[in-house]
C-alpha cells in the first residue's frame, strides 16, 4: 500500500490549519486559495486510492489506516470544537451576530467532510471483509453506519481494526 495518501490526509487538516495561523505578508491569500483548491483534490486522490486499492490483505491494511487517520484527527477536531465555541461566544460583539454562525457552519461542514472522507477507508474495509466473509452483514452494516457519527467512527474503527486484527492473527488473511 502506498503509504502517502493516508499520511498525506492525516496531515492535511493541520497543514492547511498553518495557512491561516502562520501570517506570510502578502503571499497570504495566495496560500489560502492554493489551501482551498488543493483540499477537494486530496480529498478525491484518497477516496479513489481506496476504491482502487487490491492487494491481499487489503481490508486489514485499510481498516489500520482508517484508525490511524481517525486518532490523527482527534486533536484537530478538539482544536476546531473550540474555535466553534469561541465564535459562539464572541457572538456579544456585534460585529460577530452574524459572522459567528456562518463560520461555525463552516466549520461544521468541513469538519464533517473530512470524517466522511476518512471513513472511506474504514467503509471499504468493511465491505471487503463483509464479502469475503471475517464480518457479518449485521456488523457490516452497524459499522459503516456508525462510520458517520462523530466519536462514534473512533470507536467503530478502533474496533475494525482490532477485529481484522484478530482474524488474521487466527488465519482467516483478513
Amino acid at each position: 500500500m502506498k503509504k502517502q495518501y493516508p499520511i498525506l490526509l492525516a496531515v492535511w487538516p493541520y497543514l492547511s490549519f498553518l495557512t491561516v495561523l502562520i501570517p506570510t505578508g502578502q503571499h497570504t491569500p495566495f496560500l489560502w486559495i492554493a489551501c482551498i483548491l488543493a483540499t477537494p483534490v486530496i480529498y478525491i486522490m484518497n477516496i479513489i486510492y481506496v476504491c482502487r486499492f487490491h492487494e491481499e490483505g487489503a481490508f486489514y491494511q485499510l481498516a489500520f489506516w482508517n484508525m490511524v487517520v481517525k486518532l490523527c484527527h482527534i486533536p484537530f477536531y478538539l482544536i476546531t470544537a473550540l474555535i466553534g465555541v469561541l465564535l459562539l461566544l464572541v457572538m456579544v460583539v456585534p460585529a460577530f451576530i452574524f459572522a459567528s454562525p456562518i463560520l461555525v457552519l463552516i466549520l461544521a461542514a468541513s469538519n464533517y467532510l473530512l470524517m466522511a472522507v476518512t471513513s472511506a477507508y474504514g467503509v471499504s474495509a468493511l465491505v471487503r471483509a463483509g464479502a469475503s466473509g471475517v464480518v457479518s452483514r449485521k456488523c457490516m452494516i452497524a459499522n459503516i453506519i456508525l462510520h458517520f457519527f462523530f466519536v462514534l467512527d473512533v470507536v467503530s474503527s478502533v474496533y475494525v481494526f482490532c477485529r481484522m486484527k484478530k482474524c488474521r492473527k487466527s488465519g482467516q488473511d483478513a
